[in-house]
This record gives C-alpha cells, structure tokens and sequence, in this order.
C-alpha cells in the first residue's frame, strides 16, 4: 500500500512539473533530437497552445472593452439620475421650509396652515450595474412555469 502510494504522489509531482513548465520545450534538461518527430509534435503542441491562450487573451480584452463602453453609458445615465433626484429634493427641502414658516404664522395666530406638510416625491430608481450576457436573462421572465405567456395565463382565468 505504502509503495503504491509513493508511486502516486511521485506521478503526480511530475505531472505538476510538467504543467508548470508547458511554457519551455527543452525544459526537462534532457538532450532532444531536433529533427525527431516527438519533438516536431511538441513543437506543433506549443504552437498551438500559444494561439489558444492569443485568441483567449483577445477574448478576454474585446469582453473588457465592451464592459467598459457599458459602463460609461451607465455611468452617464446615473448621473443624470441622481442630478434629477437631488433637484426633487432641493425642490422638496425649499416647499419643507415655506410650509414652515406657514405653520409658524399660523400658530402664532391660532389657526391652522393653509395647506399640508409636503411630501418629497418618489425618487427616480438607478438603473441596475449592466452585466454582460444580459440580454439572455431577460427572455426568462417573459414566460411562466408552464412555457405560456403571462396574458394567455390570465386570459384563461377569466
């Protein structure tokens, strides 16, 4: 048991080596026959694992830049959100403090304001951070648990 388990680590230190040094062909310190058809395979192998992880590279990148011009449209219409928030606010704070001084005068002379405390109005809501792949997620809603439309549903309930 004890020998079957050695010979297993060792298998897999080496195989951890091996991954580490994909990077290199001649990285084993072994002398290699340039011309021999295992190395012209592991020549073609790198090759091909250098173009894998180019494209994956290339990928990744094209996804960051398009995450990033989402990211600036929503950046923009968030400001724009929380400029129109903060003026409904300022609006409210300045009807606040007429109603205020209303209801000062008004309980100096023992009567009531004319009219009520102000209510700030409904905020607008910040649309939600993009995420990409989005466009899939919202097809799920349209559809209830039976693969019907939400208006065929209530339309049979009727």
């Amino acid at each position: 048991m004890y020998v079957d388990w050695v010979t297993k680590e060792l298998e897999n230190n080496e195989e951890k080596r091996k991954k580490k040094k994909k990077g290199q062909l001649n990285g084993d310190g072994l002398p290699k026959l340039l011309t021999g058809d295992e190395f012209y395979n592991q020549v073609v192998d790198h090759h091909k694992s250098i173009a894998e992880q180019d494209a994956a590279r290339k990928a990744r990148q094209k996804q960051r830049d398009e995450r990033n011009e989402l990211l600036v449209a929503w950046r923009e219409e968030e400001a724009a959100c929380q400029e129109c928030n903060k003026a409904l606010r300022n609006t409210y704070h300045e009807e606040l403090q007429l109603w205020e001084l209303e209801r000062d005068q008004a309980k100096a002379e023992n009567r009531r304001p004319h009219w009520a405390k102000p209510k700030c109005r409904k905020l607008e809501r910040p649309a939600p951070k993009p995420v990409l792949g989005s466009a899939d997620t919202e097809e799920v809603g349209e559809n209830n648990d039976n693969g019907e439309n939400e208006e065929d549903a209530r339309s049979d309930d009727d």
